[in-house]
């Protein structure tokens, strides 16, 4: 402490105390302050996880007083003599290293200020936990504040606030506790959006079924998913439950499919690129399936298949080159060589990447076909039908669902040459669909143009095609 500080300290025994009439004066300055004369407050919303709190620990006991940014306090009656505005962390550390002094901004604040300042801060900074904010709102009403008043005083809007709180009236109160221990001792990245699908399920053992998906990607060092995809795997939980077997009417009876109305549906994720029809998925296992058959689905993105099967009381196994990280039941494996045996399934659907339309893995991975050459990707289609033949039993069937794609005005007509694949590996094509697609390229400004510019169609359409695995009768 420099002379110049020690003007405004007082000893009282072994203490020194900040002098009550130089405070006001100081208002607004950054001053030296013993560590014990100032407490923690009660409406803190701040959430550190353990893992940062040590590492700014770590740099504070390294670098000393000085490489931090002063903490905001104001004056209180009583004793300690200043209460925390903001720099609630930063204060615990200065307690554990053992430190006598911190450097301090002093804010004449009154109590209600002092809240919204706080709130303020660490919302700008990102360090909100979801509960405390919640249990602030609440406390707020509690003494008589209206959600508008609320929202106003916090910055925030009125639904914000009503969200907020039907965090703590609409999870589980096992989930609230959990993730309150999650978040403190590691990054989780369970934010409140997360928390808000949660407490929008009324069905709590649904919740505690979806927070323990979640809470499994944590502890394997996955990525979490994202509110969307939380989104997509609340539908799959809430979605009513479907026939298993056929009934009349159910089968379309022409080889022209109407449009799907809705892609997504809860069946894998409209969010992923080139997410496969759930709608094809459930006419190919109505048509060539019955209940607790196996299903194998090697290509399978974000994971449509499984969840349809699953609706139909049908045994999938899923396989991806590259599987999308918020997904437990898809395995990591190369549709190129299955780890199965021969003729140990009953029917395969195939859904491969439209060639380069999109790509499906960043760096390439081996094996991915959206990251092949034209002539390489060909070569991995006919090594995947070698491979889903052979462990197809006989006369079961195989679905695969393509379509065509320009590049550089150039027509790729992939269906054809699936077609043309299947049959030279053995395989008879049985049936053949088409469908419109939905929310395709095809629908933008620049494609029109181009179309209308060089004289061809834009493609409007997918193509099913059903192959048959002979049997010893159908050589």
């Amino acid at each position: 402490m420099t002379l110049s500080e020690s003007r405004f300290f007082v000893r009282t025994g072994n203490r020194l105390t900040i002098h009550p009439v130089v405070t006001g004066s100081l208002a607004g300055k950054v001053v030296l302050i013993p560590v014990e004369d100032i407490k923690p407050n009660s409406f803190n919303p701040n959430m550190m996880p353990k893992q940062t709190y040590e590492t700014m620990l770590q740099d504070m006991g390294c670098r000393g007083i000085d490489s931090i940014n002063p903490v905001e306090v104001r004056p209180v009656e009583g004793c300690p003599h200043y209460e925390l505005v903001d720099g609630q962390s930063r204060w615990a550390a200065a307690r554990e290293l053992g430190w006598r002094l911190i450097r301090a901004e002093i804010r004449l604040l009154s109590l209600e200020d002092a809240k919204a300042e706080c709130y303020r801060k660490n919302r700008l900074r990102g360090h909100i936990d979801p509960f405390k904010e919640a249990a602030l709102f609440r406390s707020e009403i509690e003494w008589g504040l209206s959600y508008r008043d609320v929202a106003g005083k916090f910055e925030v809007s009125r639904g914000y606030v009503y969200e907020s709180l039907r965090l703590l009236t609409g999870l589980h109160p096992d989930i609230v506790r959990r993730a309150q221990e999650l978040s403190t001792r590691v990054d989780t990245g369970l934010t409140r959006t997360h928390l808000e699908v949660l407490a929008s399920i009324k069905d709590r053992a649904q919740q505690r079924i979806l927070f323990e998906k979640m809470v499994g990607a944590i502890r394997s060092g996955k990525p979490l998913m994202t509110s969307r995809e939380l989104e997509v795997e609340k539908r799959k939980l809430t979605h009513a439950t479907e026939p298993i077997d056929v009934s009349p009417g159910v089968l379309f009876q022409e080889n022209v499919w109407p449009a799907e109305p809705q892609r997504d549906n809860g069946f894998g994720s409209s969010s992923f690129p080139g997410n496969c029809s759930a709608m094809v998925c459930r006419q190919s296992l109505y048509r060539h399936t019955k209940p607790n058959e196996i299903v194998l689905d090697p290509m399978a993105g974000s994971g449509t298949m499984v969840d349809v099967a699953n609706a139909l009381a049908r045994r999938c196994i899923a396989l991806d080159i590259n599987p999308v990280r918020y997904r437990t039941d898809i395995i990591r494996a190369d549709a190129r060589e299955l780890p199965l045996g021969d003729a140990s399934v009953d029917f395969v659907f195939l859904h491969p990447p439209y060639w380069n339309l999109h790509r499906y893995s960043d760096p390439p991975l081996e094996g991915d076909l959206s990251a092949m050459r034209y002539d390489k990707f060909l070569a991995a289609c006919n090594e995947v039908l070698c491979e889903t033949s052979r462990v197809l039993r006989p006369g079961r069937f195989t679905v695969a669902l393509s379509g065509d794609i320009r590049k550089e005005l150039r027509l790729y007509d992939i269906p054809s040459e699936l077609s043309l694949l299947g049959r030279r590996v053995g395989l008879q094509l049985y049936d053949k669909i088409v469908k419109p697609i939905v929310r395709e390229r095809s629908n933008s400004i620049r494609s029109q143009i181009l179309a209308s510019r060089c004289n061809f169609h834009l493609i409007k359409f997918e193509t099913v095609l059903v192959f048959r695995k002979p049997s010893e009768l159908h050589q």
